[in-house]
């Protein structure tokens, strides 16, 4: 048998571009926000103690480090702003899509095949609000794990089934989505 290596062409690649991506849940742009405000004053707050502390650190420069901080926050936040309107999703029979990033945008496929472990988490605010991440856990990530935030719980726990079905079964076809019933989740 002689060897082949036969040319592909890129007209016939699947193009995931086609796949209308989902919006993760506005609610945790409340999440974004707070996030934002705590490091904010947290930030302000120690470089204020700093001046406090060693007032001839910035000397008569102190009034222009503290606006180019304000500039900083605010550029933050605009860019942390933006960027939640950029998180989306998508389920597809063989994979995930989940793509994010204002500045540097960032798509990730991820193969069932591929994932070996998946985690629920929320945190104190996220638990009010009713939403999760689902971090994914897979064999062979360059760039470590992945986390989609901002699901709302109730899809993010359906999700969350379809993927361990998904783990379970090692097949492509389709399965019901139901209600987990016995899965422990992190908090």
């Amino acid at each position: 048998m002689e060897f082949q290596n036969a040319e592909i062409n890129f007209a016939d690649l699947p193009k995931f571009e086609a796949v209308k991506l989902q919006p993760i849940s506005r609610k945790y742009g409340w999440v974004v926000v707070f996030n934002w405000f705590v490091f904010s004053i947290i930030f302000l707050a120690a470089l204020l103690l700093f001046n406090i502390f060693k007032p001839n650190f910035f000397g008569v420069y102190f009034k222009y480090v503290l606006l180019v901080s304000v500039l900083f926050l605010i550029i933050n936040y605009v860019i942390g702003y933006f960027g939640f309107f950029k998180r989306k999703f998508a389920l597809r029979t063989h994979d995930i899509i989940y793509q994010h990033g204002l500045i540097k945008s960032t798509t990730i496929i991820i193969p069932y095949n591929r994932i070996q472990h998946v985690n629920l988490e929320e945190g104190w605010l996220s638990r009010v609000l009713y939403i999760k991440t689902i971090a994914l856990f897979t064999a062979g990530q360059e760039n470590g794990d992945v986390k989609i935030h901002g699901l709302d719980k109730k899809l993010s726990e359906k999700i969350n089934q379809h993927i361990l079905l998904k783990m379970k079964s090692g097949s492509d076809k389709p399965e019901r989505l139901e209600t987990p019933q016995n899965i422990s989740y992190e908090s």
